[in-house]
């Protein structure tokens, strides 16, 4: 029977399940309190008259089993019912021996509120029924007599009670240990009727042999007058044991001491508790992780295999929210879906990204699942989770490799494709900064090829640095892994001991890193790094997933190596094919499939008429049998038709013209019944112009030889006629007639002189004999002389301040002459030829083979026909003509002139219009000598000089000429002469001033050997050349040679005086 209005203190730290407590309770009519705190609820015993606590194991501030021990004594005067964890059978052990009434197990879905009414309400009734005995033993012997009635009533109620008890009730002596009483809930306990049990002895209850054991720890505490609850174990009729839970105590009536015991079938209770043991067990040795919170998502357990894969303790991990594990990670979505959807009801499902207590990150995939109590109320989730790092770890790098094998595949480029493949794997692998080094072949180093990192991340100075910096073999990570060909884990790059970027990687927080080759084969091209702000342990699997990367990207950079040399090679075969300047033909299997420009040119056909027609259109006809014979030989044998070779042929053009080629032949199998055929076309037109017009070259070279002969020869004649008329005219008064005839032979020498310098246009020269010069008679000369007979005219105009030049007159007269006879022929109708000069300073922009100066610009202009566009750019070209009788050599030659003079030529054109030729020659900062400035009639000289000259006529006369002007003078006709004369001299120490030297003295030695011997004999002698061929090389760079001076047959005293007197005097 219960008792109305009890008091019952709940101490519960979750309010929801307080709540929920409270409304159970009260709805029975119980009085609650309710506290979340042990010290408030001692606070609560002491103020309040509390009749059962109900307590929680754990608490806020201390555990359930701490609130019983500062209880003390006290405990034996309040009812305490236990609310045991889930799973936790040590506690449910601890708190009985700490003197708890009874217990309730706290599952996950809450069903053990259901339970409360009956377990709180059994106490109170086992509370009273023991009270009733106390009571009833206390005050019989008072009332035995005045209250035998209300003893009656008294029995009549005691017997009510213990029949309608829940538990089994045993009465027995204390002395003698025979059962004197017992209830219903006793017969159907043992399965004896009660009056079978009433004179049972108590230890006919227990198993054989067990008895002495529970009359030893515990009947005989109960005699002692101790009120005491254990686990023991009772027989029925049947044999069958049955666990019960017994509360006894001791009491005296009417002088004898009875056991009153109170027997709870407890079979239920120990099944349940097995069963809950074996869960326990089975959750703490589960290979799943399992997380129990709250609805609020505070954790209230976690089994063993959370310690071991977070590292958080079970008593680090209670009360707190699993927040603790969050990582930025996993992403907030994820975590609103997963809260909407265990709120609502449903399971979720899904993986997380966590970290660990040390920090160190894991995956793991979870089911999260809400737990309802008996009104269906959410109270809890239930987590069951999985660590699949490895698993994530495998699938993250095997996308990564398949994602960089996506990455070469579509680049183009190393280039390309490096920043891809290091943001694919710092990103999949979580590394904060990669970097591609490859080694430059030039300087053997290990130069940064790209880098990547984190946009969270700033890596300015160590970016900088790493630009600036390369690595040698052996030197740093990079250069390590270069060095011995394998990968390089380094924990801590701060602490390593050979790593350049040590400083800069400290600033940048930078630690773990590792290093792999890029290789192909043996050969090493370069290494790949990265690096993390973590330290980070060695990892095995993923060294030997990026070595296979490394080996990737080596054969990447290889192939598009070779692809690059084949592409060139076929650009360069290309560029070869289109313009080469022989027809290129090739054929598959007779079909033509190349046909390059000089095709188009030679043949007359387009890429487009020619493409896939049979080879045979453009084979002669007579050579078309024997072509397709070997054809056939070669399908059928592999025979490749023998050893190439040339043959010339004529061949047809598409209009059918004749044309003389050289063609050549070879094939290629490309396997059993197809082959590859290239021809190679050589349109001989040209080369057999080029024949004739060297034949005429040829000649015109055999003139020039023998120009250069009779030039040579008559020169010497020349000059030794010069010499006596100035021997003349300084034996003559310059007033008689005589004079005057000797002044107009002279002039007509010179006149002569020209004439030879005209022939001497055929021979080859050497380089420019240069000296000051006017340009103005040179013009006017060769205008008179190249248009004496001609149906054209010539103008010529000049400023009067136009510079001197400092040219090889007789080069630039031939210059001139070439152009004037050109202009006539493009004017066989006969026309006007304008020639003028004029001063012009030219900026090294303006034309950029010049450089910046004073220049006098020469332009020779005719009313001819014009050059076509096409051809303008041909005009300077060796044996280019548009003249029928044109060996093409004459612009040339301008040209080629021109040029060793330091100027320019060029042509303006217009058909129908005329051409002009425009040149510009450097101006002479020089003043033209003139006549009176080189000297007089009045002639003097002195000195010792040596003539040698093979033409005895020339040698006497100079001789004399030079004796008759105050010289000594020697004479020898070769250099063999010449040398003894000199050394005689110079051992009489009577040395020659100067020598006179001829060039060529045919049969003896000449000027360019004797100045040699000379100057081993005397290094400072003064020698002069002296030769009537004025284009020989020696002439135009005497000094080259060791002569101080030139002067050129036939020569005026004047001129050969002042010479002398020059180098004398130097």
């Amino acid at each position: 029977m219960v008792m109305a209005k009890q008091t019952i203190l709940i101490v519960e730290d979750d309010p929801v399940i307080a709540l929920m407590e409270k409304k159970k309770l009260e709805k029975l009519g119980f009085l609650t309190d309710t506290v979340a705190r042990g010290e408030d609820a001692l606070k609560r015993f002491e103020e309040n008259n509390i009749d059962l606590m109900l307590l929680d194991y754990r608490l806020l501030d201390m555990m359930g089993s701490e609130v019983i021990k500062k209880l003390g004594d006290r405990v034996h005067s309040l009812l305490i019912v236990f609310v045991a964890e889930f799973g936790d059978a040590r506690s449910v052990v601890e708190m009985f021996e700490s003197g708890v009434d009874d217990y309730v197990v706290k599952d996950i879905e809450l069903n053990f509120i259901k339970l409360l009414p009956k377990i709180v309400s059994r106490q109170f009734e086992l509370k009273h029924i023991q009270m009733q005995y106390l009571s009833f033993n206390g005050t019989h012997e008072q009332r035995v007599v005045q209250r035998t009635e209300e003893l009656k009533d008294s029995e009549a109620k005691y017997r009510k009670l213990i029949e309608t008890a829940n538990d089994a009730i045993f009465v027995s002596e204390a002395e003698t240990g025979i059962i004197i009483d017992a209830n219903k809930r006793a017969e159907e306990l043992i399965g004896f009727p009660l009056e079978e049990i009433i004179g049972m002895h108590k230890k006919e209850l227990h198993p054989e042999g067990e008895y002495a054991y529970y009359e030893r720890i515990f009947y005989e505490q109960a005699y002692q007058g101790s009120a005491i609850s254990e686990n023991i174990v009772v027989i029925n009729k049947d044999g069958i044991r049955i666990p019960v839970e017994v509360s006894a105590s001791a009491f005296e009536w009417g002088g004898k001491r009875f056991l009153h015991g109170i027997f709870r079938d407890i079979t239920e209770r120990k099944r349940a508790n097995e069963q809950i043991h074996k869960l326990s067990h089975a959750i703490d040795h589960s290979t799943s992780v399992v997380v129990i919170t709250d609805i609020r998502g505070n954790i209230e357990y976690v089994n063993p295999k959370f310690t071991e894969l977070t590292s958080f303790t079970r008593d680090e991990a209670i009360g707190k929210n699993p927040r603790v594990l969050k990582t930025p990670n996993t992403p907030p979505e994820l975590y609103r879906e997963l809260w909407k959807t265990i709120l609502s009801g449903n399971e979720w499902r899904g993986e997380f990204c966590n970290r660990k207590k040390g920090g160190d990150l894991y995956w793991e995939s979870a089911s999260i699942s809400p737990v309802r109590n008996a009104e269906n109320v959410i109270t809890h989730f239930i987590a069951i989770k999985e660590d699949i790092t490895e698993k994530k770890r495998a699938e993250s790098r095997m996308s990564t490799q398949h994602m960089v094998t996506k990455i070469l595949a579509e680049s183009g480029s190393i280039r390309e494709a490096s920043p891809k493949i290091l943001q694919a794997i710092c990103t999949a692998l979580e590394w904060d900064f990669g970097e591609i080094w490859l080694i430059n072949q030039e300087d053997n180093v290990l130069s940064v090829s790209d880098f990547w990192h984190k946009p969270s991340r700033v890596f300015d100075e160590f970016i900088t640095v790493t630009k600036q910096i390369s690595f040698p073999s052996k030197i740093g990570l990079p250069g390590r892994v270069w060095e011995i060909s394998k990968p390089v884990w380094i924990e801590d790059v701060i602490r390593d001991t050979n790593f350049p970027r040590t400083a800069v990687a400290e600033k940048e927080g930078l630690h773990g890193a590792f290093g792999v080759p890029i290789t192909n084969g043996n050969e090493v091209l370069g290494t790949i790094c990265f690096f993390s702000h973590d330290i980070r342990q060695p990892d095995k699997d993923l060294l030997e997933m990026m070595v296979a990367i490394g080996i990737q990207i080596g054969l990447f950079i290889k192939r598009k190596q070779s692809d690059q040399l084949l592409k060139e090679s076929e650009e360069k075969y290309r560029r070869l094919v289109e313009t080469a300047q022989d027809a290129i033909v090739c054929d598959l299997n007779g079909a033509i499939t190349v046909w390059n420009k000089s095709a188009e040119k030679i043949f007359g056909y387009s890429q487009c008429e020619i493409k896939d027609q049979p080879v045979t259109i453009i084979i002669p006809e007579r050579y078309k049998k024997a072509y397709k014979a070997g054809v056939e030989r070669l399908t059928k044998t592999g025979d490749v038709m023998g050893k190439q070779t040339m043959v010339e042929v004529t061949g047809r053009t598409k209009e059918g013209r004749a044309i003389p080629l050289e063609m050549s032949l070879s094939f290629q199998i490309i396997k059993k019944g197809e082959y590859f055929c290239t021809a190679i076309f050589r349109d001989l037109t040209e080369k057999q112009l080029i024949q004739k017009e060297l034949t005429k070259i040829q000649r015109l070279e055999s003139l020039g030889l023998l120009a250069g002969g009779i030039a040579h020869d008559f020169n010497n004649y020349l000059a030794g006629i010069m010499g006596n008329i100035a021997l003349a005219k300084m034996d003559t008064d310059k007033r008689e007639k005589a004079y005057d005839k000797l002044v107009e032979a002279e002039k007509a020498i010179l006149r002569t002189r020209n004439l030879v310098f005209q022939l001497l246009t055929f021979s080859k020269g050497g380089a420019p004999i240069m000296q000051t010069a006017s340009i103005k008679e040179i013009i006017r000369e060769s205008i008179a002389f190249c248009l004496r007979g001609s149906n054209a005219t010539g103008q010529c105009s000049f400023p009067d301040n136009l510079w001197p030049v400092k040219i090889d007159e007789g080069q630039i007269g031939q210059v001139i002459n070439n152009l004037i006879i050109n202009a006539d022929q493009a004017m066989p109708q006969g026309g006007n030829i304008k020639v003028w000069a004029e001063n012009i300073t030219l900026d090294t922009k303006e034309i950029p083979t010049l450089k910046k100066g004073n220049y006098v610009k020469i332009t020779v202009q005719d009313q001819g026909v014009g050059i076509p566009d096409g051809k303008i750019q041909e005009v300077f070209d060796p044996f280019f003509t548009m003249k029928e009788r044109g060996n093409g050599l004459g612009l040339s030659v301008c040209y080629s002139i021109i040029k060793k003079h330091g100027g320019y030529i060029c042509v303006e054109s217009q058909i129908g219009s005329g051409t002009s030729f425009i040149i510009y020659i450097l101006a002479s900062e020089k003043a033209i000598l003139k006549n009176e400035e080189r000297g007089d009639d009045r002639l003097e000289g002195a000195g010792k000089i040596l003539v040698v000259d093979d033409n005895e006529h020339f040698r006497i006369t100079t001789g004399e000429l030079l004796k008759s002007i105050g010289y000594d003078v020697d004479l020898a006709c070769d250099g063999n002469e010449a040398i003894t004369l000199y050394r005689e001299a110079m051992e009489l120490e009577e040395p020659f001033d100067v020598v006179i030297l001829d060039l060529t003295i045919p049969g003896g030695m000449g000027g360019e050997r004797a100045i040699k011997e000379l100057l081993k004999i005397d290094p400072d002698v003064k020698a002069i050349v002296s030769s009537g061929y004025s284009n020989d090389q020696i002439m135009s760079n005497y000094r080259e040679y060791g002569f101080r001076g030139i002067v050129t047959k036939p020569f005026e005293v004047q001129d050969l005086n002042n010479t002398l007197r020059g180098i004398i005097m130097s």
